[in-house]
Formats: C-alpha cells, sequence, structure tokens
C-alpha cells in the first residue's frame, strides 16, 4: 500500500539516493501566442539518458528544519520510493523544489500523491497554490505538470548560464526553466 508521510530530521536515516536519470525519448518545444505558452512534445531520432542533479537548495536536512518548508517521503509497505520538497515562497506560492520516484516507481501514481500532499501543505497555509519549476529538458516532468492541471506561465532562458558548461553551448541548445502554476481555491 502506498503511504505518504512528511518527515522530520528522526526519519531522514528512511532515504536512500533515488535514481536521478530518466531514459528520454521526446523533446518539449515551447511555443508562443496569444494564448499564451503551449508545449508540443516531438519524438527524438533516438532516446537519451537525461541525468536530473539534485537541487542543492532541496537538502532534506535542512527542509525538514524550516518550519515554512516540508518534505514528504512515498513508501510502498516499507520501502521508500520517492520523495517531494515544498517551501514556502515569498510572492505567496508554495515552490515545489524537487520531485522523484524510483524508475520501477514512474507512471503509477506516485508523483501524483506526492504533489497532492504539496498541494495540501500550500492550502493550510493559505498560499495560491503550487508552482514548479522544469527545464524542457525533463519531458516527463512538463507531461506531468500539464496532466495535473498546471499551467505553464512563464520561462527563463537564462537561468541555467551561470553554469560554465552551459555558457559554453550554443543558445538553443541550453535547457530553458519554465515555471509551471496551480492555483488553488481558497474557501
Amino acid at each position: 500500500m502506498l503511504t505518504i508521510r512528511k518527515l522530520n530530521a528522526d526519519d531522514l536515516q528512511l532515504l536512500r539516493p533515488i535514481s536521478d536519470r530518466a531514459l528520454v525519448g521526446e523533446t518539449v518545444h515551447l511555443k508562443i501566442s496569444r494564448l499564451g505558452f503551449q508545449l508540443d512534445y516531438l519524438p527524438l531520432p533516438r532516446s537519451e539518458w537525461h541525468t536530473f542533479l539534485p537541487i542543492p537548495f532541496s537538502d532534506p536536512a535542512i527542509i525538514v528544519q524550516d518550519d515554512a518548508s516540508a518534505f514528504f517521503a512515498a513508501f510502498f509497505e516499507e520501502k521508500y520510493i520517492g520523495c517531494a520538497s515544498v517551501t514556502t515562497h515569498p510572492s505567496g506560492w508554495a515552490d515545489v523544489l524537487d520531485v522523484r520516484v524510483d524508475p520501477s516507481w514512474r507512471r503509477k501514481g506516485v508523483a501524483t500523491a506526492l504533489l497532492n500532499h504539496c498541494a495540501h501543505f500550500a492550502h493550510t497555509r493559505g498560499l495560491h497554490g503550487l508552482r514548479i519549476e522544469a527545464t524542457d529538458h525533463n519531458p516527463g516532468l512538463c507531461r506531468l505538470c500539464e496532466a495535473l492541471g498546471f499551467e505553464l506561465a512563464g520561462m527563463d532562458r537564462l537561468a541555467h548560464s551561470r553554469d560554465l558548461s552551459e555558457r559554453s553551448k550554443p543558445l538553443l541548445m541550453r535547457p530553458c526553466t519554465l515555471f509551471f502554476y496551480l492555483p488553488i481555491e481558497k474557501g
């Protein structure tokens, strides 16, 4: 049975590394029109392995100590299979900092369950809703956001330019940060 728990400092020993690699068979194309931002997913000539590095500011040891944040872990029976971290942003949104699911448990509703707990976190604090940053190199997360009703409301082409390895790539080859929002009904 799948269970989601908000972890505290005493629970951190339950965590283990989750693979940060995914086999990606499509690419995300961003279109901007009068209707706003729209995504298209186009197949790649051949699948590629992408690595999604841990987000430095979503360290579970720090998140569990912060009253304005939460670290949720997913377990099947007692096996750790995924996590999500969320924090309160000064803009009034709950920022989902990271969502990770063990590869053998992907596409089974684990990420959706984790994001539902993040939405509950936002709701109980009276926040506007959830905000997720994804890159166009992560079509899986982009598709998940769209399927859950998130609205693509912004983008940043230069967010990854601070990394020297990214700056050396042509602009069109650098990842583009996409901002997804899911408002929460109040009341």
